[in-house]
């Protein structure tokens, strides 16, 4: 048998790559990545700015992600009713940020800074009532009924409903806070934290500033976040847990009321058998001054 060629030999002596996982790859990085009209798109919104960063106003600025490709329940959340973008790609899931913003930013369970409406209590009031059409629907016909969320044009009506912001605003207000010290300052100044500036207009999805917004306010690490708003976070994500768990709470419910021995009808405990005897009283008669005798049905109700 000849000696097998070098480029043979090496061959077999690697491990075999997997295509699939490859194009797999490249498939992500393909819904994932902005394209050149998604980015066009993203700064003529915001050419008044002149291509600023939406943060920090440093130039020059490109388009990062809300939602990355590292936060894995991107699919969980969308099929939950809690993002109204349909890629990781969409124009709504951008926001126009200076290389150094992005970098913090990008940080999904710490990141340096994060923002989030600025209306979170228009929000519960939203979830509570979808939650009410949801349940009454689902008692009616057994299916589950998919969740409403505000949209980006839910948000910036509601905001132009109440003069918040002027009618050619692209988008309803957010709150921007500095969690971690990463802006550039001067030899002892005080930290960069909190709050910096006022609440900005953007264009996005709400849902998705949550979703970075509930991820953020999970830590226990101190940071420069407002502990009021921090509060209105964990309890606006907690109401989103608790409504979606009402299909389970309705079910359970029947399900205790079909199976309890003490409401089963064919419970050996209260099985009742009806038994219904015609009885003629012939002999016993009632002494009337002008009536018959009577013949009486008399039920009897016998329990095992």
């Amino acid at each position: 048998m000849p000696p097998l060629s070098l480029a043979t030999s090496q061959s077999f002596g690697r491990k075999r790559k997997r295509h699939v996982s490859a194009s797999s790859a490249r498939s992500s990085r393909n819904v994932a990545t902005f394209s050149a009209s998604t980015r066009d798109q993203l700064f003529d919104l915001y050419r008044s700015e002149a291509y600023a960063c939406w943060h920090c106003n440093a130039k020059p600025a490109d388009a990062a992600h809300v939602i990355t490709r590292r936060d894995v329940q991107f699919d969980a959340y969308k099929s939950a009713g809690l993002l109204t973008i349909d890629a990781l790609s969409d124009l709504k899931n951008a926001v126009p940020l200076c290389p150094l913003c992005h970098r913090n930013f990008d940080d999904h369970n710490n990141p340096g800074f994060v923002f989030f409406p600025a209306g979170l209590a228009y929000f519960r009031m939203h979830e509570e009532r979808d939650a009410q059409r949801r349940t009454e629907k689902y008692r009616l016909t057994g299916a589950p009924v998919a969740r409403i969320a505000p949209s980006a044009i839910d948000y910036l009506e509601h905001h132009t409903r109440n003069g918040l912001v002027d009618e050619d605003s692209v988008g309803g207000m957010y709150e921007r806070y500095v969690l971690f010290d990463y802006l550039p300052n001067v030899a002892g100044a005080a930290p960069i934290l909190g709050q910096i500036g006022g609440p900005a207009p953007w264009h996005g999805d709400p849902m998705a500033a949550l979703r970075r917004a509930f991820a953020a306010s999970s830590s226990s690490i101190p940071s420069g976040s407002s502990w009021r708003r921090k509060k209105e976070l964990v309890e606006l994500r907690l109401l989103y847990e608790k409504t979606d768990m009402s299909y389970k709470a309705i079910d359970n419910l029947a399900s205790e009321v079909q199976l309890s021995p003490d409401n089963d009808p064919r419970s050996e405990r209260t099985t009742c058998w009806f038994v219904e005897i015609w009885v003629s009283i012939s002999t016993w008669t009632f002494s009337c001054s002008s009536g018959p005798s009577l013949t009486l049905k008399v039920p009897l109700f016998i329990f095992f």
